[in-house]
């Protein structure tokens, strides 16, 4: 019975790593080769990529210095909220993608106010009003 902590920990992070596997871990690479025009897709998903790495290391550079001063758990409980947020975010702001071409999808993220508004101009119809 004295294992049983670190055999909840053990479960527990697994837990996390096969949640994220099926979440956010993938859907970041499919959703940043999504929503760039085909014309900028390759220069913009560069750019997105330096970011989430950048991102990452920060997290990776930080967390010994958070664990100090929030403890371990005080950290992991900051992630569950930034995750949280994360999830509602994403839930709110990003639409459904599923059975849309690449073409589809430039068209419903070129589009003026929220993502699929039909009423809305692509932006490269923009006209100066004379």
């Amino acid at each position: 019975m004295r294992d049983a902590p670190g055999a909840l920990e053990l479960l527990l992070v697994l837990a996390y790593v096969a949640s994220f596997a099926i979440g956010l871990g993938p859907v970041v690479w499919v959703l940043i080769a999504e929503i760039f025009p085909t014309r900028i897709r390759g220069r913009a998903m560069s750019l997105a990529t330096i970011s989430l790495w950048s991102a990452c290391t920060l997290v990776s550079m930080t967390f010994l210095t958070l664990v100090e001063a929030l403890t371990a758990a005080g950290a992991f409980w900051l992630y569950a909220v930034l995750s949280a947020a994360t999830f509602a975010f994403v839930w709110r702001a990003v639409p459904e993608t599923k059975g849309k071409t690449l073409e589809e999808l430039e068209v419903l993220w070129t589009r003026d106010g929220r993502p699929g508004d039909s009423a809305a101009r692509p932006l490269t119809d923009r006209r100066p009003s004379s």
